[in-house]
């Protein structure tokens, strides 16, 4: 791999200064950021292919009968026997490889959103939060280089030291968001529970749905509060953290 290019661009780390936005970032943290994702994602899939029988096809728990006639698009809602499921997983395994090796990687980058997408509506039941994060942090990834560094196409090509920032800022912001959402949505449901409070210590004690770890924790109910305390003051504060107008040394 050749020395990395730059881009000739003025940056700041301070969300006020329109250089944050407009500027350029380094573009190694986007490309750790692509392989992390895609390896946490092969994982994902290699745990949802042990079980797909039985939550993919037809003839499992969720067959596509039970999905709403307005169900968004999914890949799966035409396939329904387990031949035509595993293609679909083959190949979502492919892109998202190439995807992680960073090769053809906006056009990988968008088969592997597309794949993902697909497989999350398909039994909504168990879709999650975590799912829609790596929904939207794909899709972002669409607009920017995340491969500018560490993948083949830096490779085959020339590697880029900066990228434009505006997209990264925005990927930064998407956990920031889902954090403060977080927070309101606890303090919505527990109140000043959440202060402090018994929280953690009643969930430690919903027997039969935790692990060990949980039952031995539920034993100390002032660390359960110290926990309670910490989990929402720290939810509440990381978005004001990701965005405190203060210069930062890179």
């Amino acid at each position: 791999m050749g020395p990395a290019s730059a881009l000739t661009m003025s940056t700041s780390e301070n969300p006020l200064h329109r250089e944050y936005w407009t500027g350029a970032v380094d573009a190694r943290p986007l490309s750790l950021f692509r392989i992390s994702l895609g390896l946490v994602l092969l994982q994902d899939l290699w745990l949802r292919i042990r079980y797909a029988s039985t939550f993919l096809t037809d003839a499992g728990l969720y067959p596509r009968s039970l999905l709403p006639s307005a169900a968004p698009w999914s890949l799966f809602k035409w396939a329904g026997d387990a031949t035509s499921v595993t293609m679909i997983l083959a190949a979502g395994a492919l892109v998202t490889l190439l995807f992680t090796l960073g090769f053809a990687t906006r056009v990988s980058t968008a088969a592997t959103w597309g794949f993902w997408v697909s497989l999350h509506r398909r039994v909504p039941i168990i879709h999650t939060g975590g799912d829609s994060i790596a929904d939207m942090l794909l899709f972002l990834g669409m607009f920017t280089n995340l491969s500018a560094r560490w993948s083949l196409d830096a490779k085959r090509k020339r590697a880029v030291a900066e990228v434009h920032a505006l997209v990264p800022r925005l990927m930064q912001i998407v956990p920031a968001i889902l954090y403060l959402y977080a927070a309101r949505e606890k303090l919505r449901a527990g109140g000043r529970g959440w202060f402090f409070g018994p929280i953690i210590y009643e969930h430690m004690h919903l027997h039969g749905w935790l692990r060990p770890l949980g039952v031995t924790l539920g034993g100390y109910p002032s660390l359960c509060a110290l926990l309670t305390g910490c989990t929402i003051l720290t939810e509440l504060s990381l978005p004001m953290l990701r965005l405190l107008p203060v210069w930062i040394r890179p």
